[in-house]
């Protein structure tokens, strides 16, 4: 079965199918996730994130809008990968050309900070460690275009409720 993250833990999930024709996989060119490792000075400790890429990333030298997309509580930067098909639902709607290129980031916002010892969450801090840790990264190392009207920001649930703080409060 199929590795997910949720509930705060790894766990499998069943897919029950037939999956709807956006997410199936095409022969179509296919853009590229990465596993990302990072030093956060907001929480002081190593993070991680994923971030997609469209197909010819690599070749083109063009700069893309980029889509900061967060997951629900409990869940991880995985769950829009592997249980969300992330991949093949960019890549089927760019072949059909019903969006435009663009890099997405998924971060960790299940924020957690070692104190002692012990490790807390702390969602509070997200908005700095967005703005501070992950945009700065990410604007560092992928050709991304830095304007903010090249930038967005969604998510689900916890997700949401990160997005509004952000956006709300840093347009």
């Amino acid at each position: 079965l199929p590795l997910g993250y949720g509930y705060s833990r790894p766990c499998n999930f069943l897919e029950i199918g037939p999956c709807k024709e956006e997410a199936a996989l095409r022969n179509i060119p296919h853009g590229d996730i990465r596993h990302e490792y990072f030093w956060s000075e907001i929480t002081g400790r190593m993070q991680t994130c994923l971030v997609y890429t469209p197909p010819g990333y690599e070749a083109d030298g063009k700069a893309y809008p980029t889509l900061y997309l967060q997951h629900g509580f409990g869940e991880n930067e995985t769950g829009w990968v592997w249980q969300g098909r992330l991949l093949t639902l960019l890549d089927n709607l760019l072949s059909q050309e019903r969006i435009l290129p663009m890099v997405v980031v998924m971060a960790d916002g299940m924020l957690r900070q070692t104190e002692a010892d012990s490790v807390k969450l702390v969602h509070r801090q997200f908005p700095d460690y967005l703005l501070r840790d992950v945009l700065p990264f990410v604007e560092k190392k992928y050709r991304v275009k830095q304007e903010k009207r090249f930038r967005a920001m969604a998510g689900l649930s916890m997700g949401s409720m990160q997005t509004s703080a952000v956006t709300l409060s840093h347009p």
